[in-house]
């Protein structure tokens, strides 16, 4: 009956020890896997961090492109206005005067 007994405590302790080893196991396998993760969350923030700045980029070059146009834009119309009310002064400044003239010493 001893011997019964000694070899029922052999295989609890075996089965205690195989216990240990799995649970052993399976936590180095949980922290290698959290060890993935945390390389795969690094390389998709990467990732995610270059895409969202070559689309910042792509976005800054259309934005200064079309602020570029406008200012262009602007730059004609203002020089045409200029240009009309240059021609405009030209062409009426001595009427003006001769009006203000009148106007002040009351002929």
């Amino acid at each position: 009956m001893e011997n019964h007994m000694d070899t029922i405590i052999s295989q609890l302790s075996q089965i205690e020890g195989t216990a240990v080893r799995i649970l052993e196991s399976a936590d180095s396998q949980k922290k290698e896997l959290a060890l993935e993760m945390e390389q795969r969350t690094k390389e998709y923030d990467a990732e995610l961090a270059r895409d969202t700045n070559e689309q910042l980029g792509a976005l800054k070059e259309k934005l200064n492109a079309q602020k570029e146009e406008e200012l262009s834009r602007l730059r004609v119309e203002t020089s045409h206005t200029l240009e009309i009310l240059e021609a405009n002064f030209e062409k009426n400044h001595t009427m003006w005067a001769m009006q203000i003239l009148h106007s002040i010493i009351g002929a």
